[in-house]
């Protein structure tokens, strides 16, 4: 089945969307994206696992970054005021040399995550640094590297997984989507890489043939990358078991194959996380939380746990659904409410065509993975952010979902492809970086 040249239109949108927004937005405007700099920063300087120092009697991943770009100007008041902005600030930031005194940045949050997330970003900034470039050709050379990362990540899936190609290209042209993949942040290489492997994956399903030892190894490497991506998203690796059995030759086979897939992205994850922080000895515990006593109230509450999880996705379900969407910044900027409503129109459109030939059983695999991952990130954010007992669980957000969208709505697909996947296409990148540009150079440069 063809593309229709879908793949080649969202390359083009997404290199202008994209430029324009790594320009557009302000230095640091991206939640967490000094830490994520840091981080960035010194892999491309070839310090692949953060060093430790002993802060406060509390042992912490640290990064040594040039002075010029913690200036109080760029993270003095993280979260700015309307209007705070000029296109001045690019102009003097372009001009910035890079100093030789460093900061040292505390990077708990960010420290742990493996030399991988940030390979776009690290090689812009050491590609333009080992040529001289300025402090700002550096920053934003590594936002245009992510810019690149996603529009391959995205041309590639729709080019593999063409009958979803329309909901692929609805899910990475979101403002969310757009607006983190043309920032530092690890979300950048988190949702192109979990969109590949899924494109990947769900492409395997379509015949019964036997798998090749290439495809058989590129399995393997997928689940290496997923585990040190984020270990929560290894639930698009049971997408694997959507493939007939007979692909492995034997059921014996097709199932061992499947468990040493889930097992190979848990391992490379926990051996990555010992090795760099781990045996340190390193808390990521925030807001005070206290992780053994929340796993002691688990422990002896596990219903009740259950309760406070049903409760929150109920009470924080439009937060999720906004924040999916698009919520630029800091101050979680929303998009206007008819926006919201087409968009949400148009995904639940792109998820019900381009029909797969999956069953019943299927589906539901489908869904109890996205299940799990909304589970995981749960307990995940519950033990970084809450008080035991905490009656709502703070800190998921619904750009993180996105890494498992595809394998989630393509669980509801069931009509054909309709003719006219590219003109639909090309009207809602338009509306939706019109809409995403608009809202953020009114915001930023507005008064």
């Amino acid at each position: 089945m063809g593309t229709g040249g879908i793949e080649w239109f969202y390359v083009l949108f997404m290199l202008f969307a994209g430029i324009s927004l790594a320009f557009l937005t302000p230095v640091f405007q991206i939640p967490d994206e000094p830490n994520h700099f840091a981080r960035a920063w010194q892999i491309s300087e070839g310090t692949l696992a953060s060093p430790v120092h002993n802060l406060s009697n509390k042992n912490n991943l640290v990064s040594f970054v040039p002075s010029v770009f913690f200036q109080e100007k760029y993270v003095g008041n993280i979260v700015q005021s309307e209007g705070r902005y000029s296109f001045k600030d690019i102009a003097d930031f372009m001009s910035e040399p890079v100093n030789a005194s460093r900061d040292m940045r505390t990077i708990n949050n960010t420290g742990s995550y493996a030399p991988i997330v940030y390979f776009p970003q690290a090689l812009g900034a050491y590609v333009v640094r080992s040529v001289g470039g300025t402090a700002g050709e550096i920053y934003y050379a590594m936002r245009i590297g992510a810019v690149l990362f996603s529009a391959l990540c995205v041309f590639m899936a729709i080019r593999l997984l063409p009958e979803k190609g329309l909901l692929i290209f609805l899910l990475a042209m979101m403002p969310m989507y757009l607006a983190e993949s043309a920032s530092i942040a690890a979300d950048a290489v988190v949702f192109g890489g979990c969109m590949l492997v899924s494109a990947y994956i769900l492409s395997l399903t379509r015949c019964e043939d036997r798998l090749t030892v290439r495809q058989c190894v590129a399995l393997i490497v997928m689940a290496v990358i997923v585990g040190l991506l984020k270990q929560v998203y290894g639930t698009v690796l049971l997408l694997y078991f959507l493939m007939p059995y007979k692909r492995l030759g034997s059921r014996k086979k097709y199932y061992s194959f499947g468990v040493i897939m889930l097992a190979v992205c848990l391992v490379s994850s926990f051996v990555w996380l010992y090795f760099s922080v781990s045996r340190h000895g390193v808390s990521f515990a925030l807001n005070k939380a206290d992780i053994s006593a929340q796993m002691e109230f688990i422990k002896e509450n596990p219903f009740r746990f259950l309760k406070i999880i049903i409760r929150s996705n109920i009470i924080l379900m439009k937060f999720y659904v906004n924040s999916f969407i698009g919520q630029l910044g800091w101050l979680n900027l929303g998009m206007p409410i008819w926006f919201k409503a087409i968009y949400i129109f148009l995904i639940a459109a792109g998820a019900a065509l381009g029909r797969l030939n999956i069953s019943i059983k299927h589906r539901i695999i489908m869904i109890l993975g996205f299940a799990a991952t909304v589970l995981a990130l749960d307990m995940y954010e519950y033990f970084a952010w809450d008080q035991p007992g905490s009656l709502i669980i703070e800190g998921v957000q619904g750009r993180y979902f996105i890494p498992v969208s595809l394998m989630a709505l393509s669980a509801f697909s069931f009509l054909r492809n309709i003719k006219h996947e590219k003109e639909v296409a090309c009207l809602v990148s338009i509306m939706s970086i019109a809409v995403t540009l608009a809202r953020t150079y009114n915001y930023f440069y507005m008064s």
